[in-house]
C-alpha cells in the first residue's frame, strides 16, 4: 500500500493510505485511541461498529 504522511502544525501526523479497508482497519485498531480515520466514511462506520462491539463485550457500552 502506498502511504502519505503530512506533519500538521500540531505536531499530529495525516497518514493517507491507499489500500484494501480489510487490510488497514486491524492496523488502524492497533494505535488505538491515537488513530483515527478521516475518511473513508465506510471505514469509519467499520471502526464504530467494531469500538461499539468491544465496549459492549467488556460492559463499557454505557460509556460509548
Amino acid at each position: 500500500s502506498k502511504e502519505i504522511i503530512e506533519e500538521q502544525p500540531d505536531g499530529s501526523l495525516i497518514i493517507e493510505i491507499q489500500g484494501y479497508e480489510e487490510e488497514l482497519i486491524p492496523r488502524i485498531l492497533g494505535q488505538g485511541n491515537q488513530a483515527e480515520v478521516l475518511a473513508p466514511e465506510s471505514a469509519r462506520e467499520r471502526i464504530r461498529e467494531m469500538t461499539a462491539s468491544l465496549a459492549e463485550m467488556y460492559g463499557a457500552a454505557s460509556e460509548v
